[in-house]
């Protein structure tokens, strides 16, 4: 199971190259940017099991999904236990 986090705007929108680029380390289109913030949302994303997708069109605006898997109650049990049983250690 998944569960999927939609964030829409209607602002400028981005450029193809600047969508196909936007998760690359040190991007930016910011005069003060340092280009690693949608690099690390995305690497802390894929490290939990989700993706991250982007849609936008210039002159319209912006989506955003994020899709994460959804823990079910014996994985959140079994990594409680762990947690607990490290502290125990």
């Amino acid at each position: 199971n998944t569960i999927a986090i939609q964030i829409s705007d209607t602002g400028c929108g981005m450029s193809e190259e600047t969508r196909q680029r936007m998760f690359t380390p040190y991007f930016t289109t910011k005069e003060t940017g340092t280009g690693l913030g949608m690099a690390i949302t995305a690497q802390i994303i894929e490290e939990h099991g989700g993706e991250i997708s982007v849609d936008s069109e210039e002159g319209v605006g912006t989506t955003v999904v994020v899709r994460l898997k959804v823990a079910t109650d014996s994985e959140i049990t079994d990594e409680t236990e762990i947690e607990n049983s490290k502290e125990v250690s």
